[in-house]
């Protein structure tokens, strides 16, 4: 097969085309799951594109038309289907958030590299360690909200998710000689139970790491400065470390600069951050 051939994929953007994919998974005993993001563009992320391959067959649902994806809950809920992610924490979070999807039999190849012994668990470094192949990913960091989208980058969506049965075969065999497969799927069931944390009032800093380090003073100051971020980020629609990074914040919690002359001799916001917002 060439790789334009091994590339092919359908789109899904349409309650109709949804409800015949999930019909055909249904008659699956594994599937191969990713997922891309808006996290790098946006205050409040979301699933943009969930890409699904099966035998012979990419497919590719645009979440950014298709906000109900009710219909594939069966199949992820179903334990005779096995769902193979490659590092799935934040995939398993997503999905949970945006769409109320719960798994069932989760198999995750980024742990079982982990359990053989792998030195790079990354599935670059693995695909091509295995199977010779080479990832290209350079759209990685792209931003998967935009429409429509270009060839390439539907593409890059399908180019690793494709590999995922095979590998999960190469992976269970290994872990089966070593004895080390129960261990693997203790692991993913437990990962299949994550869920996004949620806001319950509690003061922000508790989840900076390095706020430790403060002061109650300065705890008390971080606490403003992440609020403040979280309302700029929110106002502008920009993901928080595009405001400030918390390096900046605790840095800032740590001066305290009382005045704007303090701010810019404290040198910790960057021209274009003086200009806007320490004045």
């Amino acid at each position: 097969m060439s790789k334009d051939e091994s590339l092919r994929h359908d789109i899904v953007t349409s309650p109709a085309e949804l409800e015949v994919l999930a019909d055909a998974l249904e008659r699956e005993a594994v599937i191969g799951v990713d997922l891309e993001a808006d996290s790098m563009f946006h205050f409040q992320e979301r699933v943009c594109l969930l890409q699904i391959a099966i035998p012979g067959r990419n497919v590719v649902v645009d979440t950014v038309a298709l906000s109900d994806l009710s219909a594939l809950r069966p199949v992820f809920r179903d334990p005779a289907i096995k769902k193979v992610f490659h590092g799935a924490d934040y995939d398993v979070r997503s999905l949970y958030r945006d769409f109320d999807i719960r798994i069932n039999n989760l198999f995750d190849t980024q742990l079982a590299c982990c359990f053989l012994g792998f030195k790079e668990t990354g599935l670059e470094a693995v695909l091509k360690n295995l199977f010779a192949v080479t990832l290209n990913k350079k759209f990685q960091r792209k931003d998967w909200s935009r429409r429509p989208l270009p060839k390439e980058m539907l593409d890059y969506a399908v180019s690793d998710v494709r590999y995922l049965a095979p590998l999960t075969e190469q992976l269970e065999q290994e872990l089966q000689e070593k004895g080390r497969l129960t261990w693997v799927a203790e692991e993913c069931r437990i990962l299949s139970k994550v869920r996004p944390s949620v806001s319950d009032g509690a003061p922000l800093f508790l989840n900076c790491k390095g706020a430790g380090r403060l002061d109650p003073r300065g705890l008390a100051v971080l606490e403003e400065l992440l609020a403040f971020r979280r309302h700029i980020a929110r106002e502008k629609d920009r993901p928080l470390f595009k405001v400030f990074s918390l390096e900046t914040l605790l840095a800032l919690a740590n001066a305290r600069p009382a005045h704007a002359a303090d701010l810019e001799k404290a040198a910790v916001l960057s021209p274009a951050q003086m200009e806007r917002y320490g004045r």
